[in-house]
């Protein structure tokens, strides 16, 4: 996993948040340790213990949220104050496992449905701190009333003087998460360190003497791997070390205060329109695929002028050097999904590639913008079952389209207007590529097409609505009955 950066300077955390039991671990290793690395004495079971916090500084976040795991943006994380990557790496954490915890119950053999929303509560702690790093460790529950909570774990690590946000696995060396793995197998079989979705160890964490406490999953009396202080170098990485370093130097603590400006006062904001109703109104929704590209600024001119909203389908490779064009874009309240890294067609990678495809676009994404994309659109449309289990599992909502205006074949302003008005239908979705010239010339005259034939134009998640369907890929008519 690449480290998650983002632009901003800031203070390093360790969050080790703890969610609803039943939640899917890597396959348990088993056998005697393979691994050796002399500097390192064993390491031994010991009883899993709740974090101790520390005196937080002054404007960092200490009370319990409290939530509904409805997608990335009512789940429970920790805001921390100039550390925007620590939120993303977050979000990147909770959301699958809340997603995952959601399709468990709904497979319950329940005599009723559980109450909705699902509860998830956090009470963040400030474990450690020391300079610019800090370690916060977040505990969470996600339970569904009639059903038993399911529980796991994680932890992150933040600089936020560099904003760089590193995972549990990131603060280890190859070597050190294969002999943590190894000592886990040895001393308790079948009870692995706990793992993300994305297979990778989610949870070590730092404790004041220097040694590490890694919590084991599985069923039976909460354990955990201690390594011993003395061992724990050799493990770690070259970034882990230097957040190690700080964290046990006793360094003064930077403070949130000193991180920038002030916030400016608050100040009444006239409440936001509500969104068009599609089950009364001619909803049609125009999409933008590929970008963003040396177009795409001119078609939010187009569409800023127009008055028109629409929702971009970004590559994640190619918004290095678009910054400002993504911001430009969500700040003008159109949507921002997910289209993959390079473009791959997912039905030919494997669960982990098809994860790390759209991780690295979720975090390209949320660096810019603060938030993380919920809709995905599979490159070609091409989507088999394993997945769209996968897109469900993520908690993401997997959009096609209905109406191809092939503007990425003809190149030609006159042709895709004619296809987008002719194809256009209430509940369709248009599909549009905003990296060819012709489009971006083409947009003024559909968007006039579309209204003059009484269409209203909403953005995907408006055509959606509050509870939009996941593990299917949506390709026809939305929000019509028989669509």
């Amino acid at each position: 996993m690449p480290l998650l950066r983002a632009r901003r300077a800031g203070v390093v955390l360790v969050a080790a948040a703890v969610l609803a039991t039943g939640c899917q671990d890597a396959a348990p290793q088993t056998g005697p340790s393979t691994t050796v690395l002399p500097a390192v004495p064993d390491a031994v079971l010991v009883p899993d213990a709740p974090p101790v916090a520390v005196t937080p500084a002054p404007g960092w976040p200490t009370a319990p949220v409290v939530g509904g795991p409805r997608g990335a943006s009512s789940l429970t994380r920790l805001q921390v104050p100039g550390a925007p990557s620590y939120t993303t790496a977050d979000d990147r954490a909770l959301v699958p496992w809340a997603a995952g915890f959601a399709a468990q119950v709904a497979a319950l053999p329940l005599a009723a449905p559980p109450p909705a929303p699902f509860r998830a509560v956090s009470a963040p702690t400030v474990t450690g701190w020391a300079g610019d790093w800090a370690q916060v460790t977040t505990q969470a529950e996600v339970d569904a009333g009639a059903a038993a909570p399911a529980t796991t774990s994680w932890t992150l690590y933040t600089d936020t003087a560099d904003d760089l946000t590193l995972t549990s696995a990131q603060l280890l060396d190859a070597d050190g998460q294969r002999w943590v793995t190894d000592q886990a197998a040895r001393l308790s079989p079948g009870r692995p360190p706990h793992r993300g979705p994305d297979g990778e160890l989610a949870d070590v964490r730092l404790r004041p003497d220097g040694s590490l406490l890694l919590p084991l999953a599985g069923a039976g009396p909460a354990q955990a791997l201690s390594v011993p202080a003395d061992g724990v170098p050799a493990l770690l990485s070259d970034r882990g070390a230097a957040a190690v370093a700080q964290l046990l130097s006793g360094a003064a603590p930077a403070t949130a205060p000193d991180r920038g400006p002030a916030a400016p006062a608050p100040v009444d904001l006239p409440a936001a329109p509500p969104a068009p109703d599609c089950t009364r109104l001619a909803c049609l929704a125009l999409t933008f695929d590929d970008g963003p590209g040396p177009y795409t600024d001119q078609l939010l001119d187009e569409l800023a002028t127009a008055g028109a909203p629409a929702t971009f389908f970004l590559v994640g490779r190619r918004i290095a050097g678009h910054e400002a064009t993504v911001a430009r874009m969500a700040d003008a309240g159109h949507v921002i999904g997910n289209h993959t890294w390079d473009h791959p067609d997912l039905t030919t990678l494997t669960a982990g590639e098809t994860t790390r495809q759209l991780d690295r676009t979720d975090r390209a994404v949320a660096d810019v913008t603060g938030r993380t994309p919920t809709l995905v659109r599979p490159p070609y449309g091409a989507v088999d079952p394993a997945v769209l289990r996968l897109l469900g599992a993520r908690g993401d909502v997997a959009v096609g389209w209905s109406d191809d205006t092939l503007d990425w074949q003809n190149r030609d302003v006159g042709q895709t207007t004619e296809r987008a008005l002719g194809l256009a239908r209430r509940g369709g979705v248009v599909l549009m590529h905003d990296i060819h010239p012709t489009t971006v010339q083409a947009v003024p005259g559909i968007v006039a097409g579309l209204r003059a034939a009484g269409y209203t134009l909403v953005t995907v998640d408006q055509l959606l609505g509050p509870t939009p369907p996941t593990g299917v890929l949506l390709e026809h008519q939305v929000g019509v009955p028989g669509g």
